[in-house]
């Protein structure tokens, strides 16, 4: 059960359940094959290393939604804007970085509802 537990990927999934299945201790107690069977691996999708989606899609170094989203303005737009005016600064956010982070956010929500 450890091998199914740990394992990282769907084949090494697949073949340590059926190693489980060969095994002795699993074919010789109809408690614990009906236990793995109905109540183990019914719920291994959910909490499996193979199965589990990549939460961390981008590293932030800060736990501050603020500070992230002025380290994302100001290294990443800040630099590529030609106009540096109050205005030109606030069309660019307008007009580039809240549709981009709108759409990231769509993104991220699509990705963690699957």
């Amino acid at each position: 059960m450890q091998q199914i537990a740990r394992a990282r990927n769907v084949q090494s999934y697949r073949k340590s359940v059926e190693s489980l299945q060969k095994s002795k201790l699993y074919n010789g107690d109809p408690n614990i094959t009906e236990y793995c069977e109905k109540v183990w691996l019914n719920c291994s999708e959910h909490c499996l290393q193979a199965f589990r989606v990549q939460q961390a899609v981008n590293i932030v170094n800060t736990i501050n939604g603020i500070e992230a989203k002025k380290k994302v303005f100001k290294y990443g737009y800040l630099p590529s804007s030609l106009e540096r005016s109050v205005f030109g600064i606030a069309v660019m956010i307008v007009e580039s970085l809240v549709p981009q982070s709108y759409q990231d956010y769509c993104d991220i929500k699509l990705q963690i509802s699957s």
